[in-house]
C-alpha cells in the first residue's frame, strides 16, 4: 500500500475529504460470534468496486478470515452461521441533504435477508467516480476493523454509539504532538486562516489542499490527523479526529446539525481540550 504509481496517486488527488462514516450497531456478542466466523466479501457491485475491495481486504484486514464470493453464490451461505457477510447497502440522509449514498457494512450469517439494520459494523462511502472506490474502500475496511476490535475490547453493548464516542473522547491525548491538517473548505469561512485557526486551537496545526490531505491518507502519512464529519445511522451528526497513518478515529464530539459539515469555533475549542 505505501508504494504507488504515480497514475494511483494521481486519481486520488481527486477525492475530496469530506466523506462519511458510520460506527455500527452490533454489541460484543454479535462481535465475538462474528470473529469466530469466515468473512465472505460479495463482488459484483461494479468492477471498480470489486477491485478496491478486493485490494482493502488483502491489504488491511486482519479480523477474520476471509474470501471473495459473487452476488449469485450468497444464496448458497447465507443460512450458515460460520459465515459472515460484506454487503454494499443503500441508504438515505435524512438529516441534511436527503441525499441516497451507499453503505459498506458487515453482517452475520444464519439468514438470508438482511438490511442496515442488522449491520454488525458499517461505513459510508461517498463515491462520484470509480476512481473513487479505492480510498473509501480502504478508509471504511479499515473503520470497521478498528471499531470490531474497540467493541470486543471495551465489551461495549448493543447499538453503542454513545460509547463508541465517549471511548474515542478517553482517547484524546494520543492528539498530543501530532499535527491536525485542515483543508479550508473544511472550514468555516471565518476561520480560514491559519492565525484565526490558532485563537481557537493551541497544538501544532497547518492548512493544506483537500489534494493533499487525500493523497496523505492514501499513502498512510505518519504523525498527520485530519478531520472527518460522520454520522450515525440514528441521523445523529459528529466531528472525528482520524490518523492519516491507519485511518484509526482517536477523537470524536457530537455537533449540532446546525454546524453542517464544516469545522467551526466551538468544534475546534472542543478539539482543542486536553
Amino acid at each position: 500500500m505505501k508504494i504507488l504509481s504515480l497514475k494511483i496517486i494521481t486519481f486520488f488527488l481527486l477525492i475530496p475529504l469530506l466523506s462519511y462514516s458510520q460506527f455500527g450497531n452490533g454489541g460484543a456478542k454479535e462481535v465475538k460470534k462474528l470473529k469466530n466466523t469466515e468473512t465472505l466479501v460479495i463482488l459484483g457491485y461494479s468492477h471498480a468496486y470489486n477491485d478496491a475491495i478486493k485490494e482493502a481486504f488483502e491489504k488491511h484486514w486482519t479480523f477474520t478470515k476471509f474470501s471473495f464470493i459473487s452476488g449469485t453464490q450468497y444464496k448458497k451461505h447465507c443460512n450458515n452461521s460460520n459465515y459472515s457477510f460484506v454487503h454494499v447497502f443503500t441508504l438515505k440522509d435524512s438529516q441534511f441533504t436527503r441525499e441516497q449514498y451507499d453503505d459498506v457494512g458487515i453482517v452475520l450469517g444464519g439468514r438470508c435477508k438482511t438490511g442496515p439494520e442488522d449491520m454488525v459494523a458499517y461505513a459510508n462511502m461517498i463515491v462520484y467516480d470509480d476512481e473513487y472506490f479505492r480510498l473509501e474502500c480502504k478508509r471504511a475496511v479499515q473503520f470497521m476493523q478498528n471499531y470490531l476490535e474497540i467493541v470486543l475490547d471495551q465489551s461495549l453493548p448493543k447499538d453503542n454509539d454513545k460509547e463508541t464516542i465517549n471511548y474515542y473522547a478517553s482517547k484524546h491525548k494520543e492528539m498530543e504532538g501530532q499535527t491536525l491538517v485542515f483543508s479550508p473548505s473544511d472550514l468555516r469561512k471565518e476561520i480560514r486562516e491559519i492565525d484565526k485557526i490558532k485563537k481557537y486551537y493551541s497544538h501544532p496545526v497547518k492548512l493544506e489542499t483537500g489534494l493533499f490531505i487525500d493523497r496523505a491518507v492514501w499513502k498512510g502519512e505518519k504523525d498527520m490527523l485530519y478531520t472527518l464529519y460522520l454520522f450515525d445511522m440514528r441521523g445523529y451528526s459528529y466531528h472525528f479526529i482520524i490518523k492519516a497513518e491507519n485511518n484509526e478515529i482517536i477523537y470524536a464530539t457530537p455537533t449540532k446539525s446546525g454546524q453542517g459539515y464544516l469545522v467551526s469555533n466551538p468544534i475546534l475549542k472542543k478539539f482543542n481540550s486536553f
